[in-house]
Formats: structure tokens, C-alpha cells, sequence
């Protein structure tokens, strides 16, 4: 199982220094104080990485877990419906990414526009971002995303996923169940090979995708750092 390493960014480790004051003047059943502008502006940022970080290890589960699949009594799943499961969570997180960057920068850039106005148009086309490295960033991003859009929008509005090379294995699943073909038991091994190869396959490109969105999540996270700062101190001044 794969964790990224984001707790060690540079981003998180200045918002999590400047929020020492804050937790410490707190109690576990009670908030001693509110926090100070300063010290807000530091926790929704934080909060707002946290977001991306969090779809992207949730992301990391979900290739991992992709192979996980045991059969319970108690359960209609098998292993076809499973295997899409995953895969369907898959686009609906990774494009998650973008969408959460957008309000992340929102945040940063103090934008000021509602979670739901967050989008290409009003982010990366915003005076305060384009022609700026965040800008460039975010389009880099978009641009991966635009691949897995579509799949996304199928399986969240329309669809669910599916694949012509795990057509026999759906095929089986749907017999098996169906019909109580016992014959049909002649094939188990056949069709465990075929789903196997085809996970080992998914979770190898999920795996490279997932990698290169960490890289670029990263390299905003550099982006903005100084941003952070400017407007850190300026709260405190």
C-alpha cells in the first residue's frame, strides 16, 4: 500500500508550525479561544491540502484494494461487480483531485468564490492566476483529468463502467448465478487467470497515473508556498 509523503512537504509543515499556538491554547471537550486570523487563514489552508492529500491516498487504497476481492456469505458482490466497483472509484477520486485543487487555490489566492463556482474558467482563468506558475500547474493537471473525464461522467450521471476485455469474466459471473450452470464450473480457473491479468494490468496504469498527479500536486504545493507566506504575515501585521 502506497502513502504519499505530503505530511513532510514544506507547505504542511509551515501551516502545521503556525497552528502550534492555536492547539495549544485548546482543550479536548472545549476551544479556549478562537483562532486569530492568522491562525484561520493557516487552518483552511491546511484543511484544503488535507483534501487533496486525502483523495490521493484514498486513491492509493483503492489500487491496492483492487485485488483484494474475497467472496462472503452474506454478500451478492462477486468478483466482476467488485472489480468495477474499484474502478469506478478510481475515476471518481483521481478527478476528484482537480476539482479540490481548484478550491485549494481559491483558498490561497483569496479568490473568494463559493466551493460550487470553483471551476477552469474562474480558477485558472482568474487575473490573480493565469500567466502565473500556479496557473500553468493547474493546467498541467487539467489537462490529465481531461483524459479520465469523460469515464467519470458516465459512471457518476449516466453508466457504470465497462470494459469489452472483462466482458467474458461479467459474462460468467451473470451465468453462474443466473442459471446454477455447474458446467459452468469448468471455467473457474479460466476466468480467475483473465481477471488476475487484468487487475495486474489496471493497477500497473492506475498505479503510473496516481504517481504523476502526486508529482504535480507537489509542484503546486511548491507553487503556492510563498503565497502562503505573503499572506500569513499579513494577517499578523
Amino acid at each position: 500500500m502506497k502513502m504519499t509523503d505530503f505530511v513532510k512537504h514544506d507547505l504542511v509543515l509551515f501551516l502545521v508550525t503556525s497552528l502550534h499556538d492555536f492547539i495549544s491554547r485548546q482543550e479536548p471537550q472545549r476551544i479556549l479561544s478562537p483562532p486569530t486570523r492568522q491562525e484561520k487563514y493557516a487552518e483552511d489552508i491546511l484543511m484544503s491540502a488535507d483534501n487533496i492529500i486525502e483523495c490521493i491516498n484514498q486513491i492509493y487504497f483503492t489500487i491496492e484494494l483492487l485485488s483484494g476481492f474475497r467472496k462472503r456469505n452474506n454478500t451478492k458482490m462477486n468478483r466482476h461487480d467488485y472489480i468495477v466497483f474499484m474502478i469506478e472509484n478510481f475515476y471518481l477520486r483521481i478527478t476528484s483531485v482537480f476539482d479540490r485543487s481548484l478550491r485549494f487555490t481559491n483558498l490561497v489566492f483569496e479568490i473568494g468564490l463559493p466551493e460550487k463556482e470553483c471551476r477552469e474558467s474562474t480558477i485558472i482563468k482568474n487575473n490573480k492566476i493565469k500567466n502565473t506558475q500556479t496557473g500553468e500547474t493547474l493546467k498541467k493537471l487539467n489537462n490529465i483529468i481531461g483524459d479520465f473525464k469523460m469515464i467519470r461522467n458516465h459512471v457518476a450521471h449516466s453508466q457504470g463502467f465497462f470494459d469489452e476485455k472483462l466482458k467474458s469474466v461479467a459474462t460468467y459471473h451473470f451465468l453462474i448465478e443466473s442459471n446454477d450452470n455447474k458446467e459452468m464450473k469448468m471455467y473457474d480457473h479460466f476466468i480467475k487467470t483473465k481477471a488476475d491479468n487484468y487487475i495486474k494490468k489496471k493497477k500497473s496504469e492506475f498505479t503510473k497515473i496516481t504517481v504523476q498527479f502526486e508529482e504535480i500536486i507537489s509542484e503546486l504545493f511548491n507553487n503556492v508556498l510563498p503565497i502562503v507566506k505573503t499572506n500569513h504575515k499579513k494577517y499578523n501585521e
